[in-house]
This record gives C-alpha cells, structure tokens and sequence, in this order.
C-alpha cells in the first residue's frame, strides 16, 4: 500500500538504527522502522534546541537512559536492544531545494488499544476531586489553574499531561 502523509502507523524497530552525522556535522540517532505498510526511518537530532525531545524520544525507542553517555552502548549495544520494540509513527511531506519527500514526522509509544480504559480513567480522576481548568475562549490568553496539591503517596492521584503528549 505504501505509506501517506499524515496518518499514524503501527510499527516495530527494525535492524539497522545507528548513530551517525549529518553534511553538516550535526549529530543524530536514526531509528530504523517497518510496519505493514513498509520500511522508513526517524531521526532523532541531538541538537541543544531539541534535547528534551531527543531525551523523551530516547525513552520511547526503550534505551537505557543511565548508559547514554557510553560511546560503546549507542555503537553496539543499543542497536541491538531496540529491535522489535513497539512505536507508533507518523508520517509528512517534507520540502527542501524545490523538492518534496515523504518522511516520518515523529514517534512515539503505541496505544494500549483500549481507549474505553483511558476515557473512564479520565473522568474517574476528575469525580475524585482533580481539578479542571476552564477552557479560555478563543482569542483569550490562557491563565494558568490554581491546582490543590496532591498527596503523592496516593496510588491513584491524577498526573498532569505534558503538553506533547496531548492528541492535538
């Protein structure tokens, strides 16, 4: 079938993921990935600018984070350790010099595939007391909710979503 511009994939980590230089001489890890629908790659840039999301990128492809400062562990190790690991993906249009290619555009854990789950948790944490913000209107700037902490020992206390983790 071939892949297409923006729709997310099932996938796993493939053989082949490797660090490795850009022209430029900016460093990055490239994810090798293959689902149904074909074989394709994701770069992680490590950049400063984009550190935190090669650090939760890291995280996702199941690296051992405590190891990353290991020359060793990223050329023979990982590699290795990552293949079959379970990413979700999806998939843009890029343009660069007048010409446009098809190119992962990020990836991330796959969905347990019980979203029924994931809805009553939602609002199970909200009647027990978790605060909602109320949603600005548009054009509004957005205040920032007053949250009552939280005891952190509870099990089951709410956590807040980061931002990126968010479906939108």
């Amino acid at each position: 079938m071939g892949f297409r511009a923006g729709f997310k994939y099932i996938g796993t980590i493939r053989e082949g993921s490797n660090a490795f230089e850009s022209q430029r001489g900016t460093p990055g890890f490239q994810v090798m990935l293959r689902c149904e629908d074909g074989d394709t790659d994701f770069v992680i840039w490590l950049t400063e600018r984009n550190r935190e999301n090669a650090a939760r990128y890291f995280q996702t492809i199941g690296a051992d984070m405590s190891r990353l400062e290991n020359e060793n562990y990223i050329q023979y190790e990982l590699p290795a350790a990552i293949v079959g690991v379970p990413v979700a993906f999806s998939m843009k249009d890029e343009t660069f010099n007048n010409e446009t290619r098809l190119k992962c555009a990020w990836i991330g854990r796959p969905s347990t595939g019980r979203p029924e789950k994931q809805v009553a948790t939602f609002f199970a944490q909200q009647s027990k007391g978790a605060a909602t913000a109320p949603q600005p209107s548009r054009g509004a700037k957005a205040v920032p909710a007053s949250v009552p902490a939280q005891d952190e020992s509870a099990e089951d206390a709410p956590k807040s979503a980061p931002v990126d983790d968010l479906p939108f």
